[in-house]
């Protein structure tokens, strides 16, 4: 079995087998060789997890392994070890956000999607990419759409582009889309209410919002960093906050912890890490995973971190695996 799941029409992506180099960070890097840093590890970290998806693994066993790697290929430097935000691992219904920890039991089954969404930082630039990975064949349409989408957006998006063209980029192809589950047809659905955001220094969600379906959005792209993520649904129906909160963020830079954390997002994980006890929950932003609202949904999610400037497009997150 474990053969087939290798396969990568099956599995959503493919191994990367480049070796991406990784020169020495340096706190003095501008903007530009931070962020190509940051995507650089992001991809090592890819190429290495990919193998230790499959039915049976621990959703805990992921989040911890990605971690380790980050700290690993940052050689633990910067802010929480350049960990721009505890990794997510979302099975099938639940649509982001979920941060597995220890005493989390919950494993990955055939039927499932793994919605795994990573950030690395470095200086505080972050690169955040997600991709769907899954195993049952009768996913494949719904993967490759939302990939599709996305690569379509990328390609011909560019500064100064109206940032509405995103959605109706997206919205064209997954919406137009019919898919078999269950034994039923249904037409493919963007999850509205979710979007992607522009990336600043230490600032993961700015404004403006990306939204990746039909709005009237008049902003145009700048020069900057952004995330573009399409979420795909199959039944559709919108979704909620689930009842666990344990994705963090400071309220005030004068808190104890901002030298290790800064604004960016940490987890009951990090915290154990730099063994800080009698954590103060009334000090932080909490977090909840998103889940939709029929429980039988599946969802997708593809997200690439963009860099553009007045003479350039760089997807600082594209690799050969997607």
């Amino acid at each position: 079995m474990y053969i087939i799941i290798m396969n990568d029409i099956i599995r959503g992506i493919s191994p990367v087998h480049t070796n991406y180099t990784i020169s020495s960070l340096n706190e003095n890097d501008n903007m530009v060789d931070s962020i190509i840093k940051a995507g650089t590890i992001h991809k090592q970290v890819r190429k290495n997890i990919v193998n230790m998806l499959y039915p049976g693994v621990k959703i805990y066993n992921i989040s911890k392994k990605v971690n380790d790697l980050i700290r690993y290929y940052t050689k633990d430097t910067g802010v929480n070890g350049g960990i721009g935000f505890p990794p997510t691992v979302s099975l099938t219904n639940v649509i982001a956000h979920n941060s597995p920890q220890k005493d989390d039991n919950i494993v990955v089954n055939y039927n499932d999607n793994i919605k795994l969404d990573i950030g690395v930082h470095v200086n505080g630039w972050c690169v955040d990419s997600a991709f769907t990975c899954y195993f049952n064949p009768d996913y494949y349409d719904l993967h490759h759409t939302t990939k599709y989408a996305l690569e379509q957006v990328v390609k011909n998006i560019g500064i100064d582009s109206p940032i509405s063209e995103i959605g109706d980029i997206v919205e064209e192809i997954v919406e137009s889309k019919e898919v078999i589950y269950n034994g039923d047809i249904y037409p493919l659905k963007i999850i509205r209410g979710l979007c992607g955001h522009r990336i600043e220094q230490y600032n993961l969600h700015t404004l403006p919002n990306i939204h990746c379906y039909k709005n009237s959005n008049t902003e145009r792209i700048k020069e900057g960093l952004y995330a573009i993520e399409p979420f795909v649904s199959i039944l559709g129906g919108g979704f909620h906050e689930g009842d666990v909160r344990n994705n963090y963020r400071l309220k005030s830079k004068d808190d104890p912890l901002f030298k290790i954390f800064n604004n960016m997002i940490f987890s009951d994980y990090h915290l154990e890490h730099y063994k800080i006890q009698n954590f103060n929950i009334s000090s932080v932003h909490t977090y909840p995973p998103l889940i939709a609202n029929k429980e039988k949904d599946m969802t997708c999610q593809y997200e690439h971190t963009v860099l553009f400037t007045n003479d350039k497009k760089v997807v600082v997150s594209q690799a050969e695996d997607y």
